[in-house]
């Protein structure tokens, strides 16, 4: 380290040695808060968007005594609704006009499994779920294509407790099921 005498400079030289040592350490400081954000992405075109109350439903299909599945095959059912907003159909790139544009949606169950099978204590059950035309849905598989509205989109569905044919226990049950929307 080097030290300098002071004593023997005069006050001007003194004046402008304090002010060079304030830009220096201004110059040092400035580098040490900087840094780089890399951000990447992508934009798709989607004719509709997913309501976001529409993204992460909890159906609480209640209580279901088993006498009434051994009698019926079936217990209770529940409506939910996927809402798709901003719906917006565009033309082809050099195209003036827009052509029609269909959508399917797939219900997928939890992994692994090719019904729409539950966990928990209940046993011998399952979910079905049918859309407002009477279509039953299988695992994994889409619906019958519908074409898109622009606007807002209800897409009603009913969900059913149903006998798997197994013996029924009673017990609390779970389950998750996905859905994804296909566009074309």
């Amino acid at each position: 380290m080097i030290y300098l005498n002071t004593q023997s400079l005069q006050p001007a030289t003194k004046a402008l040695l304090f002010l060079l040592s304030g830009f220096c350490s201004t110059a040092m400081a400035a580098n040490q808060g900087e840094g780089t954000v890399f951000i990447r992405g992508e934009v798709l075109y989607t004719p509709c968007a997913i309501d976001l109350d529409s993204r992460d439903q909890t159906i609480d299909m209640g209580e279901t005594p088993v006498s009434e599945i051994a009698a019926k095959g079936y217990g209770p059912t529940r409506k939910f609704t996927v809402r798709l907003i901003n719906c917006l159909l565009l033309p082809a790139p050099g195209q003036t006009q827009y052509e029609s544009e269909y959508y399917q949606i797939t219900f997928d169950p939890m992994a692994g499994n090719d019904r729409f099978s539950i966990s928990g204590d209940a046993e011998g059950i399952e979910l079905a779920i049918h859309d407002s035309e009477g279509h039953f849905a299988e695992p994994g598989i889409a619906l019958p294509a519908r074409e898109v509205t622009p606007g807002i989109m209800d897409l009603n569905y009913t969900l059913r407790l149903v006998s798997n044919g197994q013996p029924l226990k009673s017990g609390s049950y779970q389950t998750l099921i996905r859905f994804r929307m296909d566009y074309y």
